[in-house]
């Protein structure tokens, strides 16, 4: 079960990072936990005083997963917001929005 999910879940780990950076990426609470036994089950992470920690055989998984997963498109690193885009507008047309779709007014 080496793949994209459990380098990231080594990674947040390693970091001492937040799940909600997992759940950005698309994964869900099942296969994290799921992600999280099997981790325990081959030794890439061990509990210690209530906290999970992880090995050396760990570190080496993500190095190896580094060079195949890490995002060095820089267009990856922010996605865009198509809610928020309106159509194209003449230069000389003065776009105004409605009242209801403006967040500060009441």
């Amino acid at each position: 079960m080496k793949n994209k999910f459990l380098f990231r879940l080594l990674d947040v780990i390693e970091k001492n990072g937040d799940v909600r950076r997992l759940i950005h990426e698309g994964i869900d609470f099942k296969t994290i936990g799921d992600l999280t036994q099997f981790s325990l089950q081959h030794g890439y992470v061990v509990f210690i005083d209530k906290k999970i920690v992880i090995t050396q055989k760990g570190i080496d998984e993500i190095k190896t997963g580094e060079k195949e997963y890490k995002r060095t498109n820089k267009a990856e690193w922010i996605l865009p917001d198509w809610k928020s885009k309106i159509t194209k507008i003449d230069k000389n047309d003065i776009f105004l929005p409605r009242k209801d779709d403006l967040e500060f007014i009441n």
